[in-house]
């Protein structure tokens, strides 16, 4: 008489217990949308757009004199850089 009685309420327990893994509300359409924003936040633009558009300044005397110093071996040594005196 028990394994039939198991037989019997096994299944019937088994059914009960899943049927409270269902989930009757669906899912907000904003469900994940704090996901995608944290992942957004943490991926670097590969173009990012700035404000201004940044050009080194250059002077076409000075850049020719330090290639012909360069070429010479007569190099400026530049000043020594103190933090504390």
């Amino acid at each position: 008489m028990t394994k039939k009685l198991a037989t019997i309420v096994l299944p019937i327990a088994g059914m009960l217990a899943l049927a409270g893994c269902s989930n009757a509300d669906p899912l907000g359409a904003d469900f994940g949308n704090a996901v995608e924003h944290n992942k957004a936040m943490h991926i670097i633009n590969p173009s990012p757009v700035y404000a201004a558009p940044e050009t080194p300044d250059l002077n076409g005397r000075r850049a020719a004199g330090a290639m012909q110093r360069y070429e010479e071996g007569t190099v400026i040594q530049p000043e020594d850089i103190r933090t504390t005196e």
